[in-house]
């Protein structure tokens, strides 16, 4: 683990440095996109509420819209159904964070009109504990905080579902952001790979509620700049064009084919 260590105390220094300048880092509702009132009458609309962390934030995109937001939007109205995304993605946010915000009376109301909600959690969870242990890591805290996680996961999910029990629920996975310096180094994978597992087994306990995979994008593209160069940890556009796709597919598979739309 010590050649581990080396990697990641020297990518998470240049990473929170980064951050400390970043507009937005700090913990900030993100504001409501407007909506247009279309003239004549008012096509069947797919609500869309997104929460969650930079990923949803769109962190390292030269969108204002959310980094996979605008393609999951611009691919679904393809298929001539209007949409409309509200994003409530907030940077840094963890599981613990986003469980408070859900839990607001507010978040809790606009859920009920929502056809679809689309979450991104977790990573943050993984670098509070590179952050607190960066000259003592042991696999034996990620596994602590994994299942504490998970725990936090389904208090979410259950909120959710208690504020709308029609709307699809995806919860996206998490990736390695330190495969540039560190290459593949097991340990961190293995974290990776884990905390995706226990994610998606948190997912299968609700109903109509998916897991969608993400990492596997970036460890098949290593031969195309995904990440963003400022930080080279959240993704650039390319990266969210491909996550966005992602996202689409599941929504077509799972929301958009039964009857209705």
């Amino acid at each position: 683990m010590k050649k581990t260590v080396t990697y990641l105390i020297l990518g998470i220094l240049y990473i929170s440095s980064w951050f400390m300048f970043f507009p937005g880092s700090e913990i900030q509702k993100s504001p409501h996109p407007a909506k247009n009132s279309p003239a004549g009458p008012v096509p069947q609309i797919l609500h869309i509420i997104a929460a969650g962390d930079s990923l949803t934030r769109g962190v390292g995109s030269t969108s204002k819209e959310g980094g996979y937001i605008p393609y999951v939007k611009e691919r679904i109205e393809a298929d001539s159904i209007h949409t409309e995304i509200v994003n409530h993605g907030i940077t840094g946010s963890r599981s613990d964070q986003l469980l408070q915000q859900i839990s607001q009376q507010s978040f809790r109301h606009e859920l009920r009109s929502a056809d679809v909600v689309i979450l991104t959690i977790g990573g943050n969870d993984i670098m509070k504990i590179l952050k607190k242990n960066l000259s003592n890591l042991k696999l034996q805290m990620f596994e602590r905080e994994r299942k504490e996680y998970v725990f936090r996961l389904s208090q979410i999910l259950s909120k959710i579902r208690a504020a709308n029990i029609h709307a699809d629920i995806y919860v996206l996975g998490i990736y390695n952001p330190f495969m540039k310096w560190s290459g593949s180094v097991k340990e961190l994978d293995m974290i990776v790979e884990e905390w995706n597992e226990a994610t998606r087994s948190g997912v299968r306990e609700f109903e109509k509620s998916y897991y969608i995979p993400i990492n596997d994008i970036f460890m098949k593209n290593t031969g195309e700049e995904l990440l963003y160069q400022n930080d080279h940890f959240h993704p650039n556009d390319k990266g969210y064009k491909y996550i966005g796709e992602r996202v689409y597919q599941s929504i077509r598979e799972h929301t958009l084919s039964t009857p209705g739309w």
